[in-house]
């Protein structure tokens, strides 16, 4: 059976009690619940925050002109996917879980990739993709939805970290050519 044509299944674990994942059989991890959020109705909160990061961001530089205080790293990309799992009803995987980020109601896996940038990189291929472009508002723009086969073989050769990179440009073009039902849905939870 090849990667995509792979069984994804969910099952409580007895002993911890964590709803873990399986793929095949093979324990990919446990899952963290969108039942471990807020709601959707505090993504404008979550919005006001991302705003009074910048505004101290906007201070900083003032402060100190010819240094960037760029918010980065991981607070982008959790940023990101609790906004993603907010907007689509994912259910989050744990932390650094490998390639996936998440799954959603049929049990499709998606990696959540969030830039301020112009390009994004990948490490290797997602079985679906949400990309997100994030705002010194706080809004969330949703740049590619799909499936991750498309935007791996459209990335670049990998460089010496093992990721390949893709513009938000071309990720945009790809999206034109995404059927909706290769889409994750945008849902409420």
């Amino acid at each position: 059976m090849s990667k995509d044509e792979a069984k994804t299944e969910f099952r409580r674990d007895e002993e911890t009690g964590l709803l873990m994942a399986y793929r095949d059989g093979e324990l990919v991890g446990p899952i963290i619940g969108t039942g471990d959020f807020p709601g959707p109705g505090d993504l404008e909160h979550v919005r006001s925050i991302v705003r009074d990061i910048y505004h101290a961001v906007a201070e900083l530089e003032d402060l100190y002109p010819g240094r960037r205080f760029t918010p980065d790293g991981h607070m982008v990309g959790s940023l990101g996917e609790v906004v993603a799992a907010e907007r689509y009803c994912l259910n989050l995987f744990e932390p650094s879980h490998p390639v996936h980020d998440a799954y959603d109601s049929n049990a499709r896996l998606v990696q959540i990739k969030t830039t301020q940038g112009n390009k994004i990189g990948i490490s290797e291929k997602p079985d679906y993709l949400i990309v997100l472009r994030m705002s010194r508002e706080g809004e969330f723009e949703e740049i590619y939805n799909g499936p991750g086969a498309m935007a791996w073989e459209a990335a670049g050769n990998p460089m010496k970290n093992g990721q390949r990179q893709i513009s938000l440009s071309k990720l945009r073009s790809l999206s034109l050519d995404v059927k909706p039902e290769d889409r994750i849905e945008e849902a409420r939870c």
